[in-house]
């Protein structure tokens, strides 16, 4: 059963039939009014996408509208020796959408986590050091020191970057 309007989705029963023809026959397919997207997300990643995460779907004619996850899947399932739960998505603002498709496909960016005013290396700037953590090379007129850094978040290979002799403008070496 469904609480709250509902959108009828697919007729079960060809116009003129009669309703108790056929046992447990499918008379209508609903969904609720708001308009989601879902997408499959593989299993590895499920553990960084939550309800509440903000995302932004981008539509068949390129425009984006604001949308948040409203579940994400617990039941695993296998496509094509790919293994992905499901995660929907709310659009914010239904209105949006008017005129547009019942149905179509979209791209959607998920933002798991954000950060402000931090400094970022290349992750090829990371260096193991031999107690498990990292380090980057400063280069500074001419010379080059291995300074110990901690990590924050990983995004586009870029990584969040701090600790003592790091500091913004310092110039870094990178592994080619």
């Amino acid at each position: 059963m469904h609480d709250g309007d509902i959108r009828i989705a697919l007729g079960g029963l060809v116009p003129g039939s009669h309703l108790g023809a056929e046992p447990n026959q499918q008379v209508v397919t609903y969904t609720g009014t708001t308009p989601v997207t879902t997408i499959p997300l593989d299993v590895e990643l499920q553990h960084l996408v939550a309800e509440g995460d903000p995302a932004t779907i981008t539509l068949p004619d390129g425009t984006t509208v604001d949308g948040k996850v409203s579940s994400v899947g617990k039941v695993a399932q296998e496509i094509e020796e790919e293994t992905f739960v499901t995660v929907v998505v709310q659009i914010k603002k239904p209105e949006a959408l008017a005129g547009g498709f019942d149905s179509a496909p979209v791209t959607l960016r998920i933002v798991t986590g954000e950060r402000e005013d931090v400094l970022m290396v290349p992750v090829t700037a990371l260096v193991a050091a031999p107690d498990g953590g990292y380090t980057v090379e400063v280069v500074e007129d001419g010379t080059t020191t291995f300074v110990p850094v901690e990590t924050g978040m990983f995004a586009q290979s870029m990584v969040e970057v701090s600790g003592p002799g790091i500091a913004e403008g310092v110039t870094v070496g990178v592994a080619e």
